[in-house]
Order: structure tokens, then C-alpha cells, then sequence
């Protein structure tokens, strides 16, 4: 048990499952360089609801595509461009909105990244997009299984985030009801209607919001608003080196609900890599970090957190973190900075966004095909389209899932010994938009290893638009230590 003179470790947070995979350098590198930095978030027509309600005024909303503003810019440049002072709702929990499904159990395993990617923030922001209920049905909660068995390449350590997030743009993911979670991280879903129902539920490209502080300014206005307008964000942490306390009375804040409650003030190391959902925030609530028992400036707010750890843990499965702990140098006189560490420090003090890729989104063109093969991590597929004039591909597109991934296991997770079937799904519509008329629709497959074949069983275009099918005749297709490709010719346009 870790003692301060402030506060105490109130958990034996080391017989907890973590599951933050190190972030690899060039991870870190694609973060900062690549992926979208949001600087300005909009109120929506839920945040506006909140603020009215606090000033009991009107004000007028953005729609769904003006909500997030986002440029690919340094998280630095991204924080420099924040607006500092906009008007919000002083607490918001997104938690007790019909969307966020209830608090869940990784149990032993190291899933966090796919409980907090998948299960909370996927779940919960396609049913907000959609209005549909995730605390009456589990229909629309997302399977944490699906994300962590495809990536964790049959060993229980832990997943990249970006990883996780890939795949959910790629491959979406099918329902917790249609492949629920249990202990056995090797096995793959090999029911083919949940690979085509998992694409109904892609994610677009996810996108950092800045401004947590770490070792430079703390700006949470965009993070803020983004919480205020229902959405929920993750982020990751080293949740072994947090230090805890609890909410106490606030003489100057009567209506405190929180009192006795678990919160953590700081992070004093780099135990427990950890991946979470944070679902809201409180302006008001009052956390004493220096231990004084008086209400010192900087020790009001906190971000409410849902972890995987079951509603036995912390609140009934979430915990408070100080916006102070996100901060390199506590801004509190007296407050705790010996072996600080920024809480946020993992992604480079930013949160993460991910929203659906459309509204009720509904693939119009799949490739669905049967493999065979001993041992899943030698195979890779690819799509990609050309004119028919081309007998190469113009433009392609990686199948997440199928991506050299799965450790030397059977479809099934079993240990290989026989040559073993399964059939999969690929979305092929973002590949419409580069020639949407007759065009010609390859499936590339790899076998990287001599000895074990991949075959390819069947190859189909399925046209949802249309409810046509095209089936690639010449099968199977045998490739061993080789890549070949199979193509289709269809005018999507014309199909009727």
C-alpha cells in the first residue's frame, strides 16, 4: 500500500488486468504527425439542451458534420489554436444516457483497449448517432471479444490502440449478444454473418483532442464540449501509479453529491498501462490534492472515468481523476509533485474521438470469400479495383483483420493440425467512390510461409443496393509462400 501524507492507495490495484500494449516509436511518430488534432468543437443539439438548462436561455445548435473541427497539426499547434472561453454546461455525465452500455468485466484478461475502443466508446457512439438504447438491449453493444482475439495474436498481453481503432474502421465489429465475452482470447468469430453484420457498425477515423496540459499549457475546452455534446472519449494511463483519496465535504458547495467517493489526485509512475472511457466531467466537485482540508485554487474539477474492472471497483465502476493530474507541475500550493508523471503523458496528453462512419450506415458493395488454411497468421488479404482495361489494381485497400494476425493457431484458436475452413467479409464501398460504374473488384491474397497452402475457396460480390451476387468461377486457388489475386468485373451502377 502506497501512504502520502495527503492521501493513500485504496486499492490493490495490482490484482487488476491492464492491457496497454508500449506504444512502439513509430506509433508515437503516426500520432504526432499523422492523425487528425481536434482545435474546436461545436455544441451540438445535446450540449445545447445542457447549457440551456444551466442559463435557462436558447441557443442554437451545429448539425452532426460541423460538430468536430479537426486539422493535422502538432498536439502543441493544435492546443494553440483552442478557443479558451466557451460557455458550458459546469458537469455533464454521459454515463446515464440511454447509449453508454452498462459497466463491464475484462476479467482476467488484458483487453482494456478493446473494452474501452469497442465495447464502451463504439457502443455508445453509434447508438447516440442512431438513438437507439444500449441500457434496455445489448443488440447494439459491441463484442470486446471480436476486437481483442483478431489483434492480440494469441497471447494475452495487451493491445496497440491504434491497433484496435484500425480495425474498427476497417471491419467495424459485430454485437456483444452474437459473440460474447469470455475468457478465451484465441478464438476468431468464425460465423460469417457476424463478419457482415460488424460491418454495419464501422467507425471513422479517430482523431486526438489536445489540451490535457501535461508539461505545457492545460486548455479543456474542446475535451470539455465534446463531453458536454453526450460524446464519450478514451484515453490511456498508468493506472497502478495513480494515487487515490476520497471526495470530501465541501463547505461551499452544498449540493455535492460525491462525497465519499474514490478519486485519484496525481500519477507518480509508469505501473499499470491502462486503457478507459471518460463519460464526463465536474466543474465543481472538489478534490483536496494537497491534503489541507481546505479548498485551495486548482482543486476543483474532475473528469468521471468508466473502467473494465466490474461495478464492484472504485463508484460502481468508475472513478474521479483531477484535471490537476493531467498536469506535469501541480497547480495547487503544496500539491503533490514528487516522481509526477502527466496522467495523460501516453498519448501525449490528448484524449481520443472516434465517431461512426455514417448514420445508420449500410454497406453497398461486399466481397465475402472461403479460405482454407492450417495456421491463420500466414494469410493477408486486399482488396482493390482498376478498369477492366487494367489486369492490375489502381487502388487497394488492407483488410485489418486478415493481416498476417493471429499467432501459429487454427481459425478456431486451437493449435493447428488440419487444414481448416472459415468464411469472412470485406467492405468494398469506400472503393465505389473511385469509379462507381463498371470497374473491376480484385481480392489479393498472401500466403507468407512454404508448406501450408492458403486456398481460396469462393469469392463474391454482394451488391446490398441492388441484391445482386457475382461469384469468381476458377476456384479454388492454391497460394503457398506467394501472392495472386482473383477479380470480378461489375457495374455497380447499371446492376438493375
Amino acid at each position: 500500500m502506497r501512504i502520502a501524507a495527503f492521501v493513500c492507495l485504496l486499492y490493490p490495484i495490482a490484482t487488476f488486468p491492464y492491457g496497454l500494449a508500449p506504444l512502439e516509436e513509430h506509433e508515437a511518430r503516426h500520432l504526432e504527425e499523422h492523425v487528425l488534432k481536434v482545435v474546436d468543437v461545436r455544441l451540438n443539439a445535446l450540449g445545447i439542451s445542457r447549457l440551456e438548462a444551466q442559463l435557462q436561455d436558447e441557443i442554437a445548435p451545429c448539425s452532426h458534420r460541423e460538430e468536430f473541427a479537426a486539422h493535422k497539426l502538432s498536439s502543441l499547434q493544435a492546443v494553440d489554436l483552442m478557443a479558451s472561453d466557451t460557455l458550458l454546461p459546469s458537469s455533464v455525465d454521459n454515463s446515464t444516457l440511454p447509449y453508454f452500455p452498462p459497466i463491464g468485466d475484462q476479467a482476467q484478461l488484458g483487453s482494456c483497449v478493446a473494452w474501452g475502443s469497442t465495447y464502451y466508446q463504439a457502443s455508445h457512439e453509434i447508438a447516440m448517432l442512431n438513438d437507439r438504447n444500449n441500457k434496455t438491449a445489448n443488440q447494439g453493444i459491441l463484442s470486446p471479444k471480436w476486437t481483442y482475439d483478431i489483434l492480440d495474436g494469441g497471447v494475452n498481453a495487451g493491445l496497440s490502440v491504434l491497433d484496435a481503432y484500425d480495425l474498427l474502421e476497417m471491419n467495424g465489429a459485430p454485437s456483444i449478444s452474437s459473440f460474447p465475452y469470455d475468457t478465451n482470447y484465441t478464438a476468431w468469430d468464425l460465423n460469417p454473418n457476424d463478419w457482415v453484420a460488424a460491418i454495419y457498425n464501422r467507425m471513422s477515423s479517430y482523431a486526438l483532442i489536445p489540451g490535457l496540459g501535461g508539461y505545457g499549457p492545460q486548455n479543456l475546452t474542446a475535451i470539455k464540449t465534446a463531453l458536454a455534446n453526450g460524446h464519450v472519449l478514451t484515453f490511456a494511463s498508468f493506472i497502478n501509479s495513480w494515487v487515490f483519496t476520497r471526495v470530501k465535504h465541501d463547505p461551499h458547495n452544498i449540493s455535492n453529491n460525491h462525497i465519499g467517493e474514490y478519486a485519484a489526485v496525481y500519477m507518480d509512475g509508469y505501473n499499470g498501462g491502462h486503457f478507459m472511457t471518460v463519460v464526463g466531467y465536474d466543474d465543481n466537485i472538489w478534490i483536496d490534492i494537497n491534503g489541507n482540508g481546505q479548498v485551495d485554487s486548482g482543486e476543483r474539477g474532475a473528469f468521471l472515468i468508466a473502467n473494465s474492472w466490474g461495478s464492484n471497483w472504485g463508484n460502481r465502476g468508475f472513478i474521479w481523476i483531477s484535471y490537476d493530474a493531467f498536469l506535469g507541475l501541480s497547480r495547487v500550493s503544496g500539491g503533490p509533485n514528487y516522481n509526477r508523471v502527466p496522467a495523460g503523458i501516453y498519448l501525449n496528453s490528448s484524449f481520443i474521438a472516434a465517431t461512426p462512419k455514417a448514420k445508420n450506415y449500410i454497406p453497398k458493395l461486399i466481397a465475402q470469400f472461403s479460405l482454407t488454411q492450417t495456421v491463420r497468421d500466414q494469410i493477408a488479404i486486399q482488396a482493390g479495383a482498376s478498369p477492366i482495361s487494367s489486369t492490375i489494381p489502381t487502388v487497394t485497400l488492407s483488410d485489418y483483420a486478415l493481416a498476417n494476425r493471429g499467432g501459429k493457431l487454427a481459425f478456431d484458436g486451437t493449435n493447428p493440425s488440419l487444414p481448416a475452413t472459415a468464411t469472412f467479409a470485406l467492405d468494398l464501398t469506400d472503393l465505389l467512390s473511385f469509379q462507381p460504374n463498371l470497374q473491376r473488384y480484385y481480392l489479393i491474397v498472401s500466403d507468407n510461409t512454404p508448406g501450408d497452402p492458403t486456398q481460396l475457396n469462393s469469392y463474391t460480390l454482394i451488391d446490398l443496393v441492388h441484391s445482386q451476387q457475382l461469384s469468381f468461377p476458377n476456384v479454388p486457388q492454391i497460394y503457398d509462400n506467394t501472392t495472386g489475386s482473383v477479380f470480378l468485373d461489375y457495374d455497380f451502377l447499371t446492376a438493375d
